[in-house]
């Protein structure tokens, strides 16, 4: 087994040493933690401090690596799976380490640039997602997020952060601002709609999202949100991102091209101009967007 990484933290390695004990021989365990490693020494990072664009920068690496035929397309999904899968775990052991809240899961959405008929054959059945709906009709922000997170793509940190200053109207159509990423994303009219709704109960506070004493949401609360939805709604455990992922494999359903599915899940370094530019260069993202002829409806009471 190769030697672990100066950014190998502490808890990172006893989160793993867990994580490895399901493992049925010592050759798996020796592979995962070979890639693990790689990834921390590309990154220069631990891994429960990574973010977006550490996965992005991996990606890209890999990705120029297959392109030079170092390695296979084969190799990188299976190197992709494997940080997916100890990031989900990872997840999964809040209540046991001190997981910070801002860690994701940001290797599941690159996974559907490998076999895309495979990925929409995976999204999960849009009966779920109705169930889902239903369970949220009588809480208008969780609603509003489903829908955010379904139709539009976001990361749950995207959701978090955003402020009521965020969103702007231009020629009739709404956008919001992503200003960590210095990016702005179209609104489909139909989240537009259910944005509104939400708007009209909305109590008055800095951030767009809040909890019950009108303090920021973080990933941990999303978390939570989403086991308390899925449970009353009768539906598997899905989490943000495979609504994310859902959302992406949609679009490739309805004929979507590579480009315009990472453009609207943002998992490339392709982003538009400065919105202080007021230039919005929106053709791709809302043509993308358009594909998709199912739209999402209020709630009905």
């Amino acid at each position: 087994m190769r030697e672990p990484s100066v950014y190998l933290s502490v808890t990172t390695t006893m989160i793993w040493e867990r994580f490895t004990r399901h493992f049925r021989n010592d050759k798996t365990s020796e592979t995962y933690f070979g890639d693990l490693n790689e990834f921390l020494d590309i990154i220069q990072k631990d891994f429960l401090a990574i973010q977006q664009q550490d996965a992005e920068q991996y990606y890209q690496t890999m990705k120029k690596r297959v392109e030079d035929q170092q390695i296979r397309s084969k190799t990188l999904e299976k190197k992709l799976k494997e940080l997916h899968a100890f990031a989900d775990f990872i997840l999964q052991q809040k209540d046991d380490y001190e997981i910070p809240s801002s860690f994701q899961d940001y290797f599941y959405s690159y996974l559907i640039y490998f076999d895309k008929e495979d990925s929409v054959k995976e999204v999960f059945p849009i009966e779920d997602l109705d169930k889902m709906l239903r369970a949220a009709e009588e809480d208008d922000m969780t609603y509003a997020i489903l829908v955010l997170f379904y139709r539009m793509g976001l990361l749950s940190t995207d959701v978090c952060a955003i402020k009521p200053g965020d969103f702007v109207e231009k020629e009739g159509e709404r956008y919001l601002i992503l200003r960590e990423k210095k990016e702005v994303v179209y609104i489909p009219q139909d989240v537009a709609e259910i944005l509104k709704r939400y708007e009209k109960t909305r109590e008055d506070h800095e951030y767009y999202f809040f909890n019950g004493r009108g303090n920021p949401l973080n990933t941990m609360y999303l978390h939570r949100m989403m086991r308390k939805i899925t449970k009353k709604a009768g539906v598997s455990d899905y989490s943000a991102m495979d609504l994310r992922s859902a959302y992406a494999g949609t679009l490739y359903a309805y004929g979507a091209k590579d480009d315009q599915v990472a453009e609207q899940i943002r998992i490339t370094q392709m982003h538009i101009k400065r919105y202080e530019n007021d230039d919005f260069q929106t053709d791709i993202k809302e043509n993308a967007t358009n594909l998709i002829k199912m739209i999402v409806l209020p709630p009905e009471r």
